[in-house]
């Protein structure tokens, strides 16, 4: 539960992104992407969904590993969706990959 939480969370940043600024200038794929430096933004979920999963496995007890490895599945399962979302979006208000 948390996790979709921090992946709802997580989502909303650049698809609000994208919906504030009109099409040239649209920052949702380009926080998801670049923005401040190239795939800042996963490397940030990383760092969170790690944390939560190495801390969630610590209190139900359980290895440490496994809470990183779950993180690690989380955060790419979180940016696969967030890509073809933001990117969908993107595409459907008329911008341009």
């Amino acid at each position: 539960m948390a996790n979709i939480a921090l992946s709802i969370i997580l989502l909303a940043i650049p698809v609000v992104a994208q919906l504030a600024m009109p099409l040239p200038n649209s920052m949702g794929l380009s926080l998801l992407l670049y923005v401040p430096f190239h795939y800042a933004f996963f490397l940030l979920a990383l760092i969170l969904f790690l944390a939560l999963n190495i801390y969630l496995s610590n209190k139900m007890k359980a290895r440490l590993w496994q809470g990183a490895a779950l993180g690690g599945v989380a955060t790419i399962g979180w940016f696969s969706v967030s890509f073809l979302v933001v990117g969908q979006l993107h595409l459907s208000l008329g911008g341009q990959l």
